[in-house]
């Protein structure tokens, strides 16, 4: 969708990407109305989002930085299931029963979500103050940047370092070291590991 002309008839995107979706989606569902492809949209999309009960974003996480999309359906009380690798991280941080380690685990959230209406209604709210947090403090995170990039320009960035924190002696290993510690569900779920846990499930 991004840059790219819708050129498949049924599906807005291009015909290579719309015949992959079709291996898993019937045709017959989209004619009857069972999945709707929205396309891209501009201020309208809220209205459309109101409508929905939840959003999947990105299962695997990839490519994410600061993802906007997932800010827009949180601050409209709509609960993300959704990986928390790479930068969905910053909002999946704050569902950790609603985060996925694979594509499989998705079902497994959906029914944990809309299970029961209480438990619906408590991440609705959730989300809403998750994503007030993130909207008040806007202007101080783009002040920051401001002034990163300000410093850059000058050539001028050793005040902003934080003395009260040496990185001596924290090398490579360390650093994958936190990496591994903070994510390792994801990452044994994406390996052979994974793989074979999910088969002595079924």
């Amino acid at each position: 969708m991004y840059k790219r002309q819708p050129l498949h008839p049924q599906i807005p995107t291009d015909v290579a990407f719309a015949e992959k979706i079709l291996e898993y989606i019937p045709e017959n569902d989209i004619h009857l109305g069972r999945v709707v492809f929205h396309g891209r949209r501009g201020a309208e999309k809220a209205d459309i989002l109101r409508h929905c009960t939840l959003a999947i974003q990105n299962p695997r996480g990839s490519g994410e930085a600061f993802p906007g999309s997932v800010l827009e359906c949180l601050s409209l009380g709509l609960p993300v299931v959704g990986s928390a690798a790479y930068g969905m991280w910053d909002f999946m941080r704050f569902f950790p029963e609603l985060q996925i380690y694979s594509p499989r685990d998705i079902p497994e959230r959906i029914s944990y979500l809309l299970r029961e209406p209480e438990r619906l209604d408590f991440f609705r709210e959730r989300s809403r103050q998750v994503a007030q947090e993130f909207i008040d403090k806007s202007s101080e995170i783009v002040d920051l940047w401001t002034q990163l990039f300000l410093r850059v320009a000058a050539n001028s960035t050793d005040s902003m370092v934080q003395r009260n924190r040496p990185l001596a002696g924290r090398n490579r290993a360390y650093f994958w070291w936190q990496i591994w510690r903070r994510h390792w569900r994801i990452i044994l779920a994406d390996s052979p590991i994974g793989d074979g846990y999910r088969w002595l499930r079924r």
